[in-house]
């Protein structure tokens, strides 16, 4: 599989704005979850630094009421922890939840399907328009869109029922919806790959570590020992 393709279509997907601390998501914020956030930095506050206990348990509060919030309350807690920053009761409690192994189960939202297959649509467009990648199996997994699109879903933590070939076809239904359609999702891929291009991404091949060099046998002198 093309690991290069892999990696750019995940790029566009950050940049898409559908990424929420490394976590793949759908479903729209909540109005009062966005309205919380939002007024963090007014008053001088951030995520990435430590919060007044107030704010944490405002914070942990919405966590189980909001998945965005969700993913961002366990990135704050990890942050604490990693700067070996004391935090309050609340978010002490929602680290020890998360080191525990707990994984908060959301229900599938009504407008999810919609918005994975709004971007679904545009990543594959993408790919044809600025790659040439095919949409039929018959040309096989490395030049297979939805595969890749696939497989970048599946990394960034999204996982569903759908396969990689359904993801084909929901390509093939919402492309054929009307002209406007097709407009649509060309000039929606336009203006990720613009938004790629300004970002300055480029692709990190990850080397494989060297091989371990076996040892140099000593010189025989040496190996002797001097008199």
């Amino acid at each position: 599989m093309n690991e290069k393709l892999i990696q750019e279509t995940m790029q566009l997907i950050r940049l898409s704005g559908h990424v929420i601390e490394g976590q793949l998501m759908f479903e729209p914020w909540s109005d009062r979850a966005m309205h919380f956030i939002d007024g963090l930095a007014p008053q001088g506050y951030s995520l990435h630094a430590k919060l007044p206990e107030p704010l944490e348990q405002e914070l942990i509060d919405w966590a189980h009421k909001d998945r965005h919030i969700w993913a961002l309350a366990r990135g704050y807690v990890l942050r604490m922890e990693a700067e070996r920053l004391l935090v309050g009761p609340a978010a002490h409690e929602f680290s020890l939840l998360l080191t525990g192994g707990f994984e908060k189960k959301w229900p599938r939202g009504k407008k999810e399907s919609f918005y994975r297959d709004d971007l679904l649509c545009i990543l594959i467009q993408y790919l044809i328009t600025a790659h040439n990648m095919k949409t039929r199996a018959v040309f096989g997994k490395d030049q297979s869109a939805p595969v890749i699109v696939f497989e970048a879903f599946q990394r960034l933590g999204f996982k569903d029922r759908l396969s990689a070939k359904d993801y084909a076809k929901r390509w093939e239904i919402n492309r054929k919806r009307s002209s406007y359609a097709t407009d649509y999702f060309k000039r929606k891929a336009r203006n990720l790959a613009e938004l790629l291009q300004a970002s300055g991404w480029a692709f990190q091949e990850t080397l494989p570590a060297p091989a371990a060099q076996p040892d140099r046998p000593a010189p025989p002198d040496e190996a002797r020992g001097s008199d």
